[in-house]
């Protein structure tokens, strides 16, 4: 009954589907692919409008200067928590953005860091 909202559904559906492909993550994280997969696009242009849906809703331009890579990313550990050899940062996996914040939500081995 309402091809738009089922359109796009099946197209977020494949955005997070190749996200968790690309990233080699597991299927189990496919919430947090499925909410970057949101994220990116209310923050991207559309045809029909001119401009991006969180324009429309909240009345101004987003911050598209905190978008990483899906899957990729490096956590900078304190300098009073290391040596002075040890490395400066720990690799880690960008699964998403916290809600309301600017922060990313980050994936350890063996869990969230």
């Amino acid at each position: 009954m309402n091809g738009v909202a089922e359109r796009m559904n099946r197209t977020l559906t494949e955005k997070a589907r190749a996200l968790l492909i690309d990233s080699q993550l597991p299927k189990e994280l496919w919430g947090e692919a499925l909410r970057y997969a949101i994220y990116v696009t209310d923050r991207s242009p559309t045809a029909s409008l001119n401009v991006t849906p969180f324009e429309m809703w909240a009345g101004r331009r987003p911050n598209v200067s905190n978008f990483r890579i899906f899957g990729s990313s490096y956590a900078h550990i304190l300098q009073k928590l290391r040596m002075k050899l040890d490395p400066r940062g720990v690799k880690l996996k960008m699964v998403g953005y916290a809600p309301g914040h600017t922060d990313y939500g980050m994936l350890r081995k063996g869990g969230y860091a």
